[in-house]
């Protein structure tokens, strides 16, 4: 009841939102297809902070949704707190979503289970990153999602390629990708 409460005062009637997130329930297990694995050597620390979504394969649950950023703290336990932001310009009104991960075995392999409450429960494998973990791209297992990450609002059009390249060699489905608008909105 108190995560369906969360819930409710974060994203609203339930009812409006639960359909939308039905490729999120159908997630479970971190290992990944053939060619891309979760990187190894994963410094859980370094990756904390604000991430900004830089392009994601449209999904349901952030579909027509702007200025989207995630912050994660890592929490006493070991866990992830993951605080989803994004502006959904229609209503012009911001959308925030809060959730934990944790590792799904070695904590130096980005390889996470991620919930954003009881009914929501996926993978989040980290599956490139550079070494000054400035930018990222972030998959489920099953190759429905994906998310090219920065730590800035905008990224290099050549890294961003690199990484669509990389994505598009994994079996993921770059052509469903849609690039987020990143416009300064007022908090």
């Amino acid at each position: 009841i108190c995560a369906q409460a969360e819930l409710t005062l974060i994203w609203g009637n339930p009812m409006k939102w639960f359909p939308r997130l039905g490729g999120l329930l159908l997630l479970g297990c971190a290992t990944t297809h053939e060619g891309l694995k979760p990187v190894t050597g994963f410094e859980v620390e370094r990756y904390m902070g604000r991430w900004y979504e830089i392009e994601r394969v449209d999904n349901r649950f952030e579909s027509g949704l702007t200025n989207e950023s995630a912050d994660y703290r890592l929490l006493p336990d070991g866990k992830i707190e993951i605080i989803h932001r994004g502006y959904k310009p229609r209503q012009k009104s911001w959308s925030t979503a809060k959730g934990l991960a944790w590792f799904s075995g070695n904590k130096d392999v980005g390889s996470l289970k991620i919930s954003f409450g009881s009914l929501i429960n996926g993978s989040y494998n980290v599956l490139a990153i550079d070494a000054q973990y400035h930018y990222a791209m972030v998959a489920d297992t099953d190759h429905n999602d994906l998310w090219i990450l920065s730590r800035e609002p905008q990224l290099d059009k050549a890294i961003m390629d690199s990484l669509v390249a990389k994505a598009k060699a994994g079996g993921f489905p770059t052509n469903n990708l849609v690039y987020v608008d990143q416009k300064a909105q007022s908090k």
